[in-house]
């Protein structure tokens, strides 16, 4: 129990799995485990972008008083309670109405961060 966790480098697992940490034993010879988080992994399409977009996009007018780029970061996050989700081919390549300059998809836990659609609605 002393000894420190270990985290398996992200490189080294299959793409299904976002994160192992392995920790001491309490007796020396328990073989326990658990899975934290397990479920069904969600396609995210193009619509569901558009509608994260959409939904962002009413707070652009304020934002723009206050930079002279904005950029919309959507972050796939796995470490909050959120269904797990993975980004389709056709969302990764998707064109999006939006106004902002910059339109990003990022997984942290990969590390990954996908440039989205470059079509804008300004």
């Amino acid at each position: 129990m002393a000894d420190r966790s270990v985290e398996i480098p992200r490189a080294l697992l299959p793409l299904e799995i976002a994160h192992v940490r392995v920790h001491g034993s309490v007796d020396g010879a328990d073989r326990l485990w658990q899975c934290g988080y397990g479920s069904w992994v969600a396609p995210v399409t193009v619509a569901h972008v558009q509608a994260e977009i959409d939904r962002k996009g009413r707070k652009e007018p304020l934002a723009r008083k206050k930079c002279e780029r904005l950029w919309l970061v959507i972050v796939q996050d796995l470490s909050t309670e959120a269904h797990a989700c993975e980004l389709t081919e056709a969302a990764r390549i998707g064109s999006y109405r939006h106004p902002f300059d910059r339109l990003l998809w990022l997984e942290p836990h990969a590390p990954s961060v996908v440039d989205l659609g470059v079509v804008t609605a300004r």
